[in-house]
C-alpha cells in the first residue's frame, strides 16, 4: 500500500479501525489536559530556576492568564520552594549541589514534589519521567526517578510518623 494511501486511511473520519468510543474520547481529552496543566507548570518553575528568581504567583498572575486554581497551585508551590529545594538537596549524592542538577530537572522535580500532595507516587514518578524524556535527552529519568522515588519515601516516612 502507498504512504499516500495509509496517510488518508488513518485520517478518513469514516476508518471505522480508528473510532473512538466516546468514553476513550473523553479520556484522552483528559489525558492531553493534564499533561498540558504539568508542563505549563513546569515551565513557569522552569523560568524561575533559569534566571534564578524566586518563583511569584502574583507576577505570573500579571503577565500570563491564570485561572483561580492555577493561581493558588502556584501559590503553593511558590510557598513550599524552599522545602522542595531541601528535599531534593537531601537526597543527592555527597559532593553533588541543588544548584549542579539541571535547571528544567529541577523545575520537573519540584512540580513532581508538588504533585506528591495530591496525587498516588507511581502515577506522578511515572508522569515526570515521561516528561522528561520529552525535554530532556539522554538517561536523566533515571536520575529524577530515583530523586522522586526517594523523596516519595521520606513523605511517606514523615506521613507516617505525624499519624502516630
Amino acid at each position: 500500500m502507498e504512504k499516500k494511501q495509509i496517510k488518508d486511511d488513518f485520517f478518513n473520519e469514516d476508518n471505522e479501525d480508528f473510532k473512538l468510543t466516546e468514553e476513550e474520547e473523553n479520556k484522552l481529552a483528559f489525558i492531553i489536559r493534564r499533561y498540558e496543566k504539568r508542563t505549563k507548570f513546569i515551565f513557569w518553575i522552569y523560568q524561575s530556576e533559569l534566571l534564578e528568581e524566586s518563583l511569584n504567583a502574583s507576577k505570573l498572575f500579571d503577565e500570563v492568564f491564570l485561572d483561580q486554581r492555577e493561581y493558588f497551585a502556584v501559590k503553593k508551590i511558590e510557598k513550599n520552594y524552599p522545602i522542595y529545594k531541601k528535599l531534593i538537596s537531601s537526597v543527592l549524592n555527597p559532593g553533588w549541589t541543588y544548584e549542579r542538577v539541571q535547571p528544567l530537572l529541577r523545575a520537573i522535580m519540584i512540580y513532581g514534589i508538588f504533585e506528591f500532595s495530591f496525587n498516588k507516587k507511581n502515577v506522578v514518578i511515572n508522569e515526570m519521567i515521561n516528561i522528561t524524556k520529552i525535554f530532556v535527552p539522554g538517561i536523566y529519568y533515571k536520575f529524577l526517578n530515583k530523586i522522586l522515588d526517594l523523596i516519595s519515601r521520606i513523605l511517606e516516612s514523615k506521613t507516617y510518623e505525624n499519624k502516630n
